[in-house]
């Protein structure tokens, strides 16, 4: 599931703090309306607040049907962090989560700076990886999985931002469904953010590799 180090930067658009892959992907998935509905050039997410800003509130609480798993027991939208009015607190303004997030490869939570810009999956801050940098190949390399609990404060799953180990990037370390909110993990914003795939499908969990297929993963894989 690795790549090479040799990533180059991502377009601009890409670069915007905090934007998920599924944002992005949006105009091919017959959802160009939702993607207009983004202000690139304010956020859509903020780099002090940790927030959305302003003119992004319409387009962030839209939940896309198709980043929902019908087995998903989630709220529609993710709920208030127990860690009162700091940074990222949510307040009253609503966030829609999904059921998927992106694979950022399966690095150690003791490498938090490698696990944001230099992890060995596809997807973490700032660098964008064709498909040439696929040393494993397409085939054996996971692009996206399924979560669960993607509305809590500890396994929050915005569809439409991506942070490590909670919203829509998260990391094979941890077994599949290993309990959201437990250790080992790392911890952001005063929550155990673990980063733990899963489904609420008996035994494991769906997963999209680079080649565009999905398989279905067991529990207990191995690493």
């Amino acid at each position: 599931m690795g790549c090479d180090n040799n990533a180059t930067r991502c377009p601009n658009v890409l670069q915007r703090v905090g934007t998920s892959a599924f944002v992005c992907i949006l105009p091919f998935m017959e959802q160009q309306g939702v993607y207009d509905m983004f202000d690139f050039r304010d956020g859509p997410w903020g780099y002090t607040t940790t927030w959305y800003q302003g003119t992004n509130a319409e387009a962030i609480r839209q939940r896309i049907a198709a980043y929902v798993c019908p087995s998903d027991t989630s709220n529609e939208f993710a709920d208030t962090p127990k860690i009162g009015p700091t940074a990222y607190d949510i307040g009253t303004r609503k966030a829609a989560v999904g059921s998927y997030a992106l694979c950022s490869g399966s690095t150690s939570y003791a490498a938090l700076d490698k696990i944001k810009h230099d992890s060995d999956g596809v997807f973490y801050y700032l660098k964008g990886h064709p498909l040439r940098d696929l040393s494993d190949g397409t085939t054996n390399t996971m692009l996206v999985g399924e979560v669960v609990d993607a509305s809590t404060p500890e396994g929050t799953n915005i569809w439409s931002r991506a942070v490590r180990y909670m919203d829509c990037q998260r990391s094979t370390y941890n077994p599949l469904n290993h309990p959201v909110g437990f250790s080992p993990g790392v911890n952001l914003y005063n929550m155990t953010c673990n980063g733990a795939f899963g489904s609420r499908h008996p035994g494991g969990a769906q997963f999209v590799f680079g080649d565009g297929h999905v398989a279905f993963l067991v529990d207990n894989i191995e690493f």
